[in-house]
């Protein structure tokens, strides 16, 4: 009776300890790839990207998206679409080009500023979820000082590691996911995509974007 309770007790523990490290195993393996997510983001320089953006009601959108660092930035929708989003590291801005109108926002204002912001540090930023399975990796980040950005889930592909697209949540909980294809990192971008002009301003006949 007492061999069968030591032999009880000692196959509890091998399980217990399986499990334990495991736990230890799984966890440094999260921690190896969130450092690589987080290497990943500080090397970017530059990104241009074909998006398919597709909002809380199902409708969707397509065009160019540029980004440079530090802080610049031009989404471009495609026609019939005349909305254009720029930020030249100064202040933000959308751009109506049928009407034509601008409207400027605060540089904190954008929500994927952890691709544009000089340095990426993952300290600044709270970790809500991450998931690693089927070769697909996610992690759901929310801004610490940001209250108005309810969080941005970003979606890679591992090896190599590369972004596929981005979930971005508002303070309402509206969600915007974008999609990129064709994604291109750090080749040098032409300047004049970061240039803001008012087209309320622009002589008439004069094609500023």
């Amino acid at each position: 009776m007492l061999e069968e309770g030591k032999f009880w007790l000692e196959k509890k523990c091998k399980l217990l300890l399986n499990i334990f490290f495991c736990f230890i195993l799984s966890s440094f393996s999260s921690d190896t790839k969130i450092n690589e997510i987080s290497k990943f983001l500080s090397d970017i320089t530059s990104l241009s990207s074909e998006f398919v953006q597709i909002d809380s009601n199902g409708n969707s959108e397509t065009g160019m998206i540029f980004m440079q660092k530090p802080g610049k930035l031009r989404v471009e929708y495609t026609q019939p679409n005349p909305n254009l989003i720029i930020s030249d590291n100064r202040k933000l801005v959308h751009i109506n080009k049928k009407i034509p109108y601008i409207n400027v926002y605060k540089m904190s204002d954008i929500p994927i500023k952890m691709l544009v912001s000089e340095k990426f540090l993952m300290k600044d930023y709270k970790i809500i979820d991450y998931q690693n399975q089927n070769k697909i990796v996610e992690i759901e980040l929310k801004e610490k000082e940001n209250q108005k950005l309810e969080s941005i889930r970003l979606i890679f592909e591992e090896k190599p590691l590369i972004l596929k697209k981005w979930i971005v949540k508002d303070g309402t909980g509206t969600q915007t996911v974008i999609f990129l294809k064709n994604l291109s990192l750090n080749n040098k971008l032409n300047q004049k995509l970061f240039r803001i002009e008012d087209p309320s301003k622009v002589p008439l006949g004069k094609k500023v974007y």
